[in-house]
């Protein structure tokens, strides 16, 4: 399978910046890790609402409605972004009779500060390309949390395939020193099967207490992305705690994503994800 590689980068949907640490091929013992995003692209920030739907593909495009087959080639469909409240609302819209473009999905993800972006990926063997979308995660005073949250048509709706913490940040007085858990991550073809691979940094007051990688590979006959369980355990008690959070955030997915609905938020609430550095006491 191809990578576009023009659109390795990610795009932040608030400033347009790119964030450059996931933005490039990376080399880790000899083995390329291509990036899969076949899209990362800026969506509109709508702040009412999102349209029930467009009247042709030219006005669908120019309110910012990003085509791409996320239900399949056999399907004509664009995804667009609106923000309301603490809301991220990302609707599907499909085509239909005379050409017009209706909305067919709306899926509501966490967005507490509208810092919401959507990527697309393509995976082996599958015609649907899944939804990677990177939101707001725990907030709260002196607390910074990115999520990622990653999304595969099923034949009928999408489903969560992936639920994983990215950066998070707390800070005093919330806790009683500075704890940083710095998340590199990068979707990768390994044996012919899509994986995620992450790198952790756990910090307290800039000092690292801990350096671990884990790669999350993909399992199409149960659905579900799998841990290679390849490395080394991990020693400190704030890292152990912390990966074992990890660890119940993937747990959850596995026996739980049957039962997400369209409105997210009350799937992603109770999957502690936002818990991730409780052990720190954020």
């Amino acid at each position: 399978m191809a990578t576009r590689a023009n659109h390795a980068a990610v795009w932040n949907v608030k400033s347009g910046q790119a964030l450059s640490r996931r933005s490039a091929l990376r080399t880790r013992g000899g083995l390329l890790i291509a990036l899969l995003f076949s899209g990362a692209l800026v969506h509109a920030q709508l702040r009412d609402g999102l349209p029930s739907g467009f009247s042709s593909r030219d006005a669908a495009g120019q309110a910012g409605c990003q085509f791409e087959p996320v239900e399949g080639s056999a399907h004509d469909t664009c995804v667009l972004v609106a923000f309301t409240g603490s809301e991220a609302d990302v609707g599907i819209y499909e085509r239909g009779r005379g050409n017009r473009y209706g909305l067919a999905h709306r899926l509501a993800v966490p967005s507490q500060y509208w810092e919401t972006s959507v990527s697309y990926v393509e995976s082996p063997g599958a015609d649907a390309e899944w939804m990677a979308v990177e939101t707001n995660g725990a907030t709260g005073t002196g607390i910074h949390h990115r999520i990622l949250l990653l999304l595969a048509w099923d034949g009928g709706r999408f489903r969560p395939r992936a639920l994983e913490s990215l950066d998070y940040r707390c800070y005093r007085p919330t806790t009683p020193s500075d704890f940083a858990l710095d998340v590199q991550q990068a979707f990768a073809i390994e044996g012919g099967a899509a994986s995620i691979r992450l790198h952790y940094d756990l910090r307290r007051d800039d000092v690292t207490l801990a350096s671990w990688s884990d790669a999350l590979t993909w399992n199409g006959e149960r659905s579900t992305f799998e841990s290679r369980g390849s490395a080394p355990p991990l020693v400190d008690p704030l890292a152990v705690a912390v990966g074992e959070r990890i660890e119940r955030v993937r747990a959850y997915v596995r026996e739980r994503s049957a039962e997400a609905s369209d409105d997210l938020r009350d799937w992603v609430s109770p999957s502690g994800v936002m818990d991730v550095l409780a052990p720190v006491g954020c």
